[in-house]
């Protein structure tokens, strides 16, 4: 008993843990948000069916779930059906109760895995509403209720869910019964459902399925046979009774038949057109595809080989004298962005030829009159350089870059910001301590203190990072001090002194100042009483020694002992003064060493050393409205925007660098490897123009030369474009780029949806055609089928007839098409039969189509196609046909024939010798024809199809056909005429969409390529290139066992370090710490992709660009490519719409026929001789060239010697004969042709490019005797030059080809003495802009002569300011000077050295009128080349006058650096900041002494050479310039 009583109590204790979890599961489900429709509804639950989660709570409460696995399988089908409820009838709860129901099942999981389908699978029913369960007091609800208590009883007393469960049972085993397994319905659950009448009906699911019965689950996993269909008896067919009957049943199976045969055409047609659209639908393929056909020998990456590699041909131009070819990208880019910001700019753009031709500009090198404008640099490049200038200057994005090199290394570090940090920092915090007391007791004459307190102001408005400004000052005052308590306070401020931080310093004697002008009132001239003054001293003395205890004795200290020491060391300074330098030089070399073992603090690179051009150039930022910028100082402002922004570019790289070492995880790399880094950033920035292994020739170099104040023209043609290429590159990242790029998007949009709108058009009205023609062939296919039809029942009615003799021939002759269609049942049961319009297949109709096309091409009713081959044939009959009408005259007198009979029989007998002759004289004729037609259907062009078709049919390839009256044609005379159809249809496109196009082309984003190839090589057209030129970019391939060298191709096969130049990439950065080497290689090789598609090369990778700009080239280009593939088949359409709109034409540049005449006629007679011999060979030549209309592409040796012997005797040939010597012929050899532009208007300004010779021939001349003498013909030779500008064709005669000739070799060579002096960059003017001026003084305005007028404008505009200040005028009084310089800077100023000196009497004159300096103020004790050339004194070097100063410049010091750089400067660039930083000191001179009633100036007169500042101190970094409000 004790035992079951334990066995109890177990089971309850179990029975109360299961019921707290169910309870905790419940609680949960209560809790979950958005629960309040399942907590209760209006649906009351029974036993069978819970609807909410308040009766499962009842539930637990009553103890209903039993103890164990049965207890949980029901809570979880009560709450799982609280939720499934919803989720089965899809009512407006069902998103949720799926989320609730989800939760859920994942609670019940935890407890058990079964659960979860129980909880999924159970669904509660509504038996009632909770109306019809109230109960009703009448007695009509009494008998509802015993009827169905009664109803209830006859149908057992078991409930829905017992029903279920019972009928689950059942199923499972029948299943078994039936050779299944229980666990194939474990899913399944059961419903029983109520009938009206009181039955239940029960059905299973499983998911989505209902069964309706056991059997049905049987049949559905087939352990029973299919339901089989009712075994019906077949009713025989009665045979028909009559005759009647009989064709009654054949109309039906007539009809039935028919129907079938439809159907079967139908799906026939269906299948044909299936597989028609599967081949067209082929192709295009992605392009690498194609690439996997170029693997050879099982290679992992395909091959580039000639002929799939369209990028590997010979262009006509592969690059530009003085312009190697790792620098054509940058060449191209410059060049391009040039063109298409032209009018953001302001600048009119030129062709490419002319941008070479002013980039690689030098002077010439040749004795004769000196002419300024050869002697600067053109005007295309002045105009090009303010416009980039003006738009950086003037753009906001240009204060991130203008003042880089300002910045330091203390400068974001809470100290060395310079005035930023002094706006942070507290100055009344001593940093050094010192008995203060002591200090204003040490006697010393006021006026002493005055000074050195005056002196050491300078520190105050001096940046921490000028720390030898700070130096100095504090020299100064210790050379006047004479309290030995300052002096030593002095020396210890100095102790931790750096150049570029002295912040220590700057607090220290800001301290000293303020305290002492506290304490001291009366130095200043401030009237106190002597009693408040003391107790004020007092006062501040108390304070400071509160502040003395509070520091830490183990800093800075000045004790008794610095006082006595320092009259020794002050007397031993300038004797030590070498040794301390040494040491210096030493401790810093240590320091400098150690330094570079430390980690960076910052990614500010090093401060550069300030250039000449900083010295002149004013405080603040120029803007474009002021005199600095301008045609004489455009190279030194270009070269220090480049110097600022190579340092702003240092310093973004740096930033990278650290930003992924800290990604990494990586420590800080040492100063010494920043250094390093940054000394090659300049090779991993602008690397694109940097020699291979010529790391000491870069960017930076020549913008140091420009900036020293060196000539622009001594400048490398690679230099000059490095300039450029880094202006540009700034231009790209400037915001008013963005906003024209911005702007061109929105208006580009218009232009777009109006293009896309015409594209639609176009395509629209294709279908449309498209559709006419199917339409019109499936009529014809119609017409023919009826007419086939028509006339097989004639054929029929014919013999039937023949055999019944029932009607005559007439009868059925006269039988028009509707009498034999209604001639009897049959016949129209054919007719009905006959295929309609829309019956036929795709391949049917596109044979008619194409054929209605050959029809309309060839303007004839029949068309017939044959092979080539087939010619001879049709010739033989031809020939057969006209010798059987010959053979019709043998027996007829010809002298009977008549006029008209005997022309009849000569024609005949002239077109049979013509075509038996035709075959020997057509063949080759034809060949050619053929090959013409095929490249002209690959080029699809409208231009090379004419062409080709009129050589086919002067070929004979197509005619008349007499047997049908229509026309025979080859079958490739045929594909072109229908491609020519095509390519019209699509020049009419083009011609549509022209316009807007150009429209489209105005709004310019960037610059895309046309397209590219299966090899990723791209393809640019360039919108500005007025030859249509396409240049092609061409990766190099580093491996040998890729590709071989082709005749006709280019060798892109090259060793690795032929092809990489700049710094390699420092990839220790973008390894993941710890990574494996697998892992490690793979990411490299895939980060290296970047450089080259092998991925085996860790830098930079020249490309090969060549261009092609001839219609040869062009159409070999598009050749090479595959239609097969998307990239390819997109540019090869590309190439074909350039090759449309390329205009090439044929230009006949020959001199006059009075010049030939001279040239053939006039000389020795030696030359009479040669002439004779010459004509002799011409005449032996003359049925070679088809009576002068062809060229020839050899044999011009003869003419070629005797033009050479002429032209050697000619005195007007230039050239040295060593350039032609040896030259057997001139065809393939390179010329650089001269063209006039305008032989009327402007005939001194002529065109020069460049092209090869490909033909000659020889051309007949009139020679019109005297007199009675006979008119005879004489021949010259005429050369044929395709010009690499766009293909043109060029006739040259024999002395203009050897000049061109040899032009084009001294133009290669870069020969000094050879100068193009009427070249039409020469003449450039810029009409959007007057960046140099006027357009008619453009070419003068950067000669000394225009100098010398700018300084006698300027003089005038300030010389009546300055003149009020003045009582002694020795300028502009009676001495005259100022006219006698007027007039020498207006009429003499033709040389540098007459501007330089002009600019020193100027100078000397305003200096004079300013009053010179006080004889106070000491000489400098060093010269100005000395303070030069010293690194850490030109940083103190300050030539601008910022302060209130009383004379024009700062010291005379200041003068003497001033003079010193105008004496060595070697250009009027120099000498114009020289002149604008003279007349900044006037005005700054006139400001500060005008008297306080002056009015102020104009603002026409007043200097505007740098914007306005409030600030006092040399120059501002970009913080500084947004904040002057410190200030």
């Amino acid at each position: 008993m004790a035992d079951k009583n334990s066995a109890n109590d177990e089971k309850e204790v179990k029975r109360k843990k299961q019921t707290r979890k169910m309870t905790k599961i419940l609680a949960q489900a209560w809790d979950l948000p958005k629960a309040e429709p399942y907590q209760e509804c209006d649906k009351v639950s029974s036993s069978g069916n819970i609807f909410d989660l308040s009766a499962i709570g009842r539930n637990l409460d009553d103890g209903v779930y039993k103890l164990g696995r049965s207890g949980w399988e029901e809570f979880a089908r009560d709450i799982g059906g609280v939720y499934n409820r919803h989720v089965s009838r899809k009512t407006k709860l069902a998103a949720t109760a799926s989320e609730h129901r989800d939760k859920v099942c994942q609670m019940l999981g935890k407890i058990n895995e079964s659960l979860i389908k129980q909880a999924t699978s159970h669904c509660p029913h509504d038996t009632s509403s909770l109306k019809s369960r109230k109960r009703k007091s009448d007695t009509s609800s009494d008998g509802a209720s015993s009827r169905r208590h009664s109803v209830g009883k006859k149908n057992g007393e078991m409930t829905s869910v017992e029903r279920e469960e019972k009928a689950m049972k059942d199923l499972e085993a029948y299943i078994e019964e039936v050779g299944g397994d229980r666990m194939q319905v474990s899913s399944f659950n059961c419903r029983a459902t109520k009938k009206s009448d009181g039955r239940f009906d029960v059905n299973f699911f499983s998911e989505s399925r209902r069964f309706r019965s056991m059997i049905e689950v049987a049949r559905f996993f087939t352990l029973v046979p299919d339901k089989e269909p009712p075994n019906k008896k077949l009713r025989s067919k009665k045979r028909p009774s009559n005759s009647r009957d009989a064709e009654s049943e054949k109309r039906k199976l007539r009809k039935e038949l028919d129907k079938l045969t439809k159907s079967h055409q139908k799906a026939m047609k269906a299948l044909d057109d299936f597989c028609n659209e599967q081949v067209e639908s082929q192709y295009p393929v992605d392009d690498d595809v194609l690439l996997e056909e170029s693997k050879i020998d099982g290679s992992e990456t395909p091959s580039i080989t000639c002929s799939t590699c369209s990028a590997a041909r010979i262009p006509d131009l592969e690059g530009f004298p003085g312009i190697p070819s790792f620098c054509i990208p940058d060449l191209l880019m410059v060049w391009d962005f040039l063109g298409t910001f032209s009018r953001a700019l302001s600048l009119n753009p030129v062709n490419l030829e002319d941008f070479v031709a002013a980039l690689s500009f030098n002077p010439p090198k040749e004795d004769g009159a000196y002419n300024a404008t050869l002697h600067h640099p053109p005007v295309y490049l002045a105009e090009a350089h303010l416009a980039l200038l003006k738009l950086l200057i003037q753009d906001v994005s240009s204060d991130d870059w203008w003042w880089s090199i300002l910045e330091t290394d203390d400068e974001g570090q809470g100290e060395g910001e310079g005035d930023i940090a002094s706006a942070a920092i507290d100055y009344k915090i001593p940093v050094i301590k010192i008995d203060f007391a002591g200090l204003l007791a040490q006697e010393e004459d006021p006026l002493i203190t005055a000074s050195w307190l005056q002196a050491l102001e300078t520190v105050r408005t001096a940046k921490a990072n000028e720390g030898h400004k700070i130096k100095q000052a504090v020299k100064i005052a210790n050379a006047v001090v004479a309290n030995r308590w300052v002096k030593a306070y002095l020396k210890k401020s100095l102790t931790d002194w750096k150049p570029d931080s002295a912040m220590f310093t700057k607090r220290a004697i800001i301290w000293l100042i303020d305290r002492v002008r506290e304490a001291r009132p009366e130095l200043f001239g401030r009237s106190v009483n002597t009693k408040a003054m003391m107790k004020q001293r007092a006062s501040i003395v108390d304070q400071v020694a509160i502040l003395m205890e509070k520091m830490d004795d183990s800093g800075d200290i000045v004790v008794v002992d610095d006082l006595d020491s320092d009259d020794e060391e002050d007397s031993d300074e300038e004797s030590d003064d070498e040794e301390v330098s040494e040491s210096k030089d030493i401790v810093s070399e240590e320091k400098k060493t150690d330094e570079d073992k430390e980690p960076v603090k910052s990614a500010i690179p090093s401060k550069p050393v300030p250039t000449l051009v900083d010295l002149l150039l004013p405080p603040g930022k120029p803007y474009v409205g002021s005199d600095i910028i301008n045609s004489f100082t455009w190279p030194h402002l270009a070269g220090a925007s480049v110097c600022r922004l190579l340092h702003r570019y240092k310093r973004l790289r740096n930033e990278v660098d650290d930003k992924l070492r800290d990604g990494k995880g990586l420590a800080p790399m040492c100063i010494g490897e920043r250094r390093q880094r940054e000394e090659a950033s300049t090779f991993r920035v602008f690397s694109e123009s940097v020699a291979t292994n010529r790391f000491d020739h870069n960017v930076e170099k020549a913008a140091n030369c420009l900036s020293k104040g060196e000539q622009y023209l001594n400048l490398g043609t690679v230099d000059r474009l490095r300039i450029l290429k880094v202006l540009v590159d700034a231009a790209y990242d400037s915001l008013r780029a963005h906003e024209v790029v911005d702007s061109n998007y929105k208006q580009r949009f218009g232009a777009v949806k109006a293009l896309d709108a015409e594209e639609r058009r176009a395509k629209r009205e294709a279908r449309e055609e498209a559709a006419r023609a199917d339409q019109e062939a499936r009529n014809v296919l119609a017409l023919e089928a009826r007419k086939n039809f028509i006339e097989k029942k004639r054929n029929e009615l014919r013999n039937l007839n023949r055999r019944t003799n029932e009607y005559s021939d007439t009868v059925i002759d006269e039988l028009t098409d509707e009498d034999i269609i209604e001639f009897d049942d049959d016949s129209k049961a054919e007719y009905a039969s006959l295929p309609t319009p829309q019956s036929f297949n795709k391949s049917e109709v596109n044979i008619m189509v194409k054929k209605i096309q050959e029809q309309a091409a060839f303007n004839a009713d029949d068309v017939a196609v044959i092979k080539i081959d087939e010619i001879g044939q049709r010739d033989q009959e031809e020939i057969r046909d006209l010798e059987d009408d010959l053979k019709g005259y043998e027996n007829i007198d010809v002298n009977q024939l008549g006029r008209e009979g005997s022309r009849r029989l000569d024609r005949l007998q002239r077109d049979i010798e013509q075509i038996k002759l035709s075959p020997e004289s057509l063949s080759e004729e034809r060949e050619n024809a053929l090959e013409l037609l095929r490249e002209a259907i690959e080029d699809g062009t409208v231009k090379s199809l004419k062409a080709a078709i009129r050589a086919a049919t002067q070929a004979k390839l197509s005619g008349r056909d007499v047997s049908t009256g229509g026309v025979w044609a080859v079958d490739t005379l045929r594909d072109a005429t229908l491609e020519l159809k095509s390519a019209e249809r699509r020049k009419r496109v083009i011609e549509a969409k022209k316009e807007l196009v150009a429209k489209m082309n105005k709004c310019f984003i960037r610059t895309e390529p046309i397209g590219k190839d299966r090899y990723r090589n791209r393809f640019w057209r360039f919108d500005n290139d007025e030859n249509s030129r396409v240049w092609v970019e061409c990766q190099f391939v580093l491996d040998e066992k890729d590709s071989k060298q082709e005749e006709g191709f280019v060798g892109l096969v090259k060793q690795i370090s032929e092809v990489t130049h700049g710094a390699c990439e420092k990839e220790d950065d973008l390894i993941e710490p710890g990574s494996s080497v697998e892992s490690r290689e793979a990411f490299l090789r895939f980060s290296r992709q970047e450089f080259h598609r092998r991925g085996n090369v860790p830098c930079l990778v020249s490309q090969y660009f060549g261009g092609h700009a001839t219609e040869r080239a062009l159409k070999g280009l598009a050749k090479t490519l595959d239609d097969r593939g998307s990239r390819e088949r997109e540019l090869k359409g590309n190439l074909k719409e350039t090759l449309e709109q390329s205009g090439l034409a044929v230009v006949d540049v020959t001199t006059s026929e009075e010049g030939v005449d001279e040239s053939n006629n006039g000389g020795t007679e030696i030359e009479e001789v040669k002439r004779e011999e010459l004509q002799e060979s011409l005449q032996r030549n003359r049925h070679e060239i088809n009576n002068g209309e062809g060229f020839m592409e050899s044999g011009d040796e003869d003419q070629l010697k005797y033009t050479i012997d002429v032209i050697a005797q000619s005195e007007s040939f230039i050239f040295p004969s060593s350039l032609i010597s040896g030259m057997k012929t001139s065809i393939g050899e390179r010329v650089r042709v001269r063209q006039i532009v305008d032989p009327a208007k402007d005939p001194v300004l002529a065109t020069y490019n460049t092209g090869r010779v490909v033909g000659w021939k020889l051309q007949e001349q009139a020679d019109s005797g005297e007199g009675d003498t006979v008119e005879t013909k004489e021949s010259y030779a005429l050369w044929k030059i395709i010009l690499d500008s766009g293909g043109i064709e060029v006739h040259l005669n024999g002395e203009d080809l050897i000049e061109s000739i040899c032009r084009y070799k001294k133009w290669k060579d870069n020969d000094e003495k050879y100068f193009e002096h009427d070249a039409s960059i020469l003449h450039y003017r810029n009409s959007l802009g007057r960046h140099c001026g006027k357009a008619a003084d453009a070419g003068y305005s950067a000669t000394p002569m225009y100098l010398g007028r700018l300084m006698v404008k300027r003089e005038q505009e300030l010389y009546v300011s300055i003149k009020s200040l003045t009582y002694d005028n020795t300028w502009g009084g009676k001495s005259g000077a100022r006219n006698v310089w007027i007039a020498s800077m207006r009429d003499d100023c033709h040389d540098l050295q007459t501007v330089k000196t002009g600019l020193f009497t100027l100078e000397d004159a305003f200096f004079q009128l300013t009053g010179g300096f006080p004889d106070s103020m000491a000489a400098p004790t060093t010269s100005a080349k000395d303070i030069l050339d010293d690194i850490s004194m030109r940083f103190d070097v300050e030539l601008e006058s910022i302060e209130k100063n009383t004379t024009l410049w700062n010291s005379r010091a200041s003068r003497e650096v001033f003079l010193h750089i105008m004496q060595e400067s070697s250009t009027t660039g120099f000498l114009a900041l020289g002149l604008d930083l003279i007349f900044r000191n006037c005005w700054a001179y006139v400001h500060a002494n005008k008297p306080t009633s002056t009015t102020r100036r104009s603002a026409s007169t007043i200097d505007s050479s740098f914007a306005p500042s409030t600030r006092s101190t040399r120059r501002m970094n970009a913080w500084q310039q947004a904040n002057q409000d410190w200030y």
